[in-house]
């Protein structure tokens, strides 16, 4: 049997698509996985604006997270891969949404416990 003849003998991608349509759509692909990928973050967001950043992430867990799409991002630009830089743009965003929230609620809550602190003193030094 002559191996020409067989189909799956040269199963080029270039050669079925041709090389632009195939850059094309590996680059939408790529943007489509991007995009939603990063919209994965919205509900932790919504999640964390609604629980004032109690039931959300751990702070080393999001420091980590942060600095590994940091990482990611410097890698894509290195390669030039558009639908990475696009992920790693959204996470970054995110993380550093949730991160500002849980660091507003947090220093708030400790100024409140201060406050509530200093105001029993203040209590048990007048009675």
């Amino acid at each position: 049997m002559d191996t020409s003849s067989c189909i799956c003998y040269d199963l080029n991608i270039n050669n079925i698509l041709g090389a632009q349509p195939y850059i094309i759509i590996r680059e939408t692909m790529g943007i489509l996985s991007a995009v939603t990928s990063g919209i994965l973050f919205i509900p932790d967001i919504i999640i964390s604006c609604k629980t004032k950043g109690r039931r959300t992430h751990d702070f080393k867990f999001l420091i980590l997270f942060l600095l590994g799409a940091i990482f990611w991002l410097i890698y894509a630009i290195l390669i030039y891969s558009i639908s990475t830089i696009i992920l790693e743009i959204f996470l970054i965003i995110n993380i550093t949404i949730i991160l500002i929230m849980k660091c507003i609620y947090y220093y708030h809550q400790r100024r409140l416990r201060l406050m509530s602190s200093n105001n029993d003193t203040i209590v048990e030094d007048a009675i």
